[in-house]
């Protein structure tokens, strides 16, 4: 079998180049990622650090865009003493905007689920919210995207526009601006509409945000979580 794949390969140098090229951009926009995510604890302490949440990621994952976890956790979460609301994200990366390829800065698609969204206390986005409106539960199934301010500058899109991103037309209806690298490098949509565009399972999320209640330290909600899903 491995005589016959090196003789496919060998007998197609172009593809054989390509191929290795293809690899190349991939280790080396996976390399980029994690070369941002080295530093993630220390940006998101400081531009988040008013949020008392607790993002649940897959063991090992840097960011959201490299963990899944299965969605139905987030009913056994919503259980445990002392939180407030799970909220579910599935993150995909964007590849191309208005039909250029996106390598650096790179940027991220977050798929939410609006309404447990909605009911969030402290929510980074709604409240950096300068131009149009946050999603709300009329855009679930529609692309409707909220992006940051740096993004809309660089595309020269704003309210109203439409932006083909990874191939799919989407409407803009609100711009934010928090001044962070991690937040503002992220563009909002419903995740729904997120799951059918990057084909990520209905059974699994990238991640849960967790919002405890008044008077629950994040830390001990922290502890609750890992003595609640240890050894999955």
């Amino acid at each position: 079998m491995l005589r016959f794949a090196f003789a496919n390969l060998l007998s197609r140098p172009g593809r054989t180049t390509l191929s290795t090229l293809g690899l190349t951009i991939a280790i080396a926009g996976m390399v980029g990622l994690f070369a941002i995510a080295s530093g993630i604890d220390d940006m998101l302490e400081e531009s988040l650090g008013e949020v008392p949440g607790v993002v649940v990621l897959q063991p090992g994952a840097p960011i959201p865009l490299f963990s899944t976890l299965p969605a139905v956790w987030a009913e056994e979460m919503q259980q445990i003493e002392g939180v407030h609301v799970v909220t579910t994200e599935a993150w995909a990366r964007v590849n191309m905007l208005d039909g250029k390829n996106v390598f650096s800065p790179p940027r991220l698609l977050m798929g939410i689920d609006i309404p447990t969204r909605l009911q969030l206390d402290h929510g980074v986005y709604p409240d950096k919210v300068e131009a149009g409106r946050f999603l709300n539960v009329s855009d679930i199934g529609h692309p409707n995207i909220v992006v940051s301010r740096q993004i809309a500058d660089d595309l020269g899109k704003g309210v109203g526009d439409q932006v083909q991103l990874n191939g799919k037309a989407m409407s803009i209806v609100g711009v934010y601006h928090t001044g962070a690298l991690i937040t503002d490098m992220t563009i909002l949509a419903p995740i729904d509409v997120v799951r059918t565009m990057a084909r990520i399972d209905p059974g699994t999320v990238s991640c849960f945000y967790i919002e405890q209640m008044k008077g629950v330290a994040a830390e001990t909600l922290v502890e609750r979580v890992q003595q609640t899903f240890a050894g999955r």
